[in-house]
Formats: structure tokens, sequence, C-alpha cells
């Protein structure tokens, strides 16, 4: 890398070829949430991203309650999933969520409760990404 070349022209990010839609709710909007997705058809070719305010204290069943109303692949985050098309990828509780080398990373809550902001998060993590990915 020569003087001119700056860290981030040298970094290659992994370059996504299909649109993330990222989703941010209450676990109270459940329903709008679901009315949304419900109209979803296979074939988007857009990936969908569901960050709720959860209680980090309760196994979540938003995914299977989803994966009831909805056409596409509904699946809970693993810390390193990879990002897939046709596929709403729901938040676990307890973690924020963030994009990195094109695969998902969650980090426990270091914020006390009140002050956790994870669709905010999410949105300020993916913005941070180089070349936007």
């Amino acid at each position: 890398m020569d003087d001119a070349t700056t860290e981030l022209e040298a970094y290659e990010a992994p370059q996504l070829d299909f649109p993330i839609i990222g989703v941010g709710a209450s676990a109270g909007g459940l329903e709008a949430v679901t009315a949304m997705f419900n109209k979803l058809e296979l074939g988007t070719g857009m990936a969908f991203v569901l960050v709720l305010h959860l209680d980090p204290n309760h196994e979540s069943l938003m995914a299977e309650l989803l994966s009831r109303k909805t056409q596409i692949d509904v699946r809970q985050i693993i810390d390193g999933d990879r990002i897939d098309v046709d596929c709403l990828h729901v938040i676990p509780p307890g973690f924020s969520l963030r994009i990195e080398d094109g695969v998902f990373r969650l980090d426990p809550f270091s914020e006390p409760r009140g002050l956790r902001r994870p669709i905010d998060m999410f949105f300020a993590s993916y913005d941070d990404c180089p070349a936007g990915h």
C-alpha cells in the first residue's frame, strides 16, 4: 500500500448484491409487523432485518410467530449468520445487532435498561460500513 492509499480504500468489504431492508418496532408492534410481512411474496430479491425492542430476560417467539404469517423464511439471528435473500432475520432479545464483513454480529447489551437503542444502533452500524455495506 503506497502513501496515497487510505485504509478505507484498502479495505474490501464483501459486496452484497441485494438490498437489505431494515425494520424497527417496539415489542408491541407485532400486529403491524405481521401485517407488513404477511403481504410479502417469495422472490423479492431482498433481505429483511427486524430489530425489535424485546425484554432481554425472556425468550422471544417472534421468529416462530412471524414464520406462520409470511411466505418468506424467518430466522432468529445467531452471531455470525450470513444475510440471506428472501429471508426475514429477527434480532434475539438481549443483544444489539450490527452488520460487519457481510455477516450479522450480536453484542450483549452494555447499556442499562432504558438507555438501550437497538434499532438506532443497527442503522448506525450499517451506515458506518465501508462502501455502504
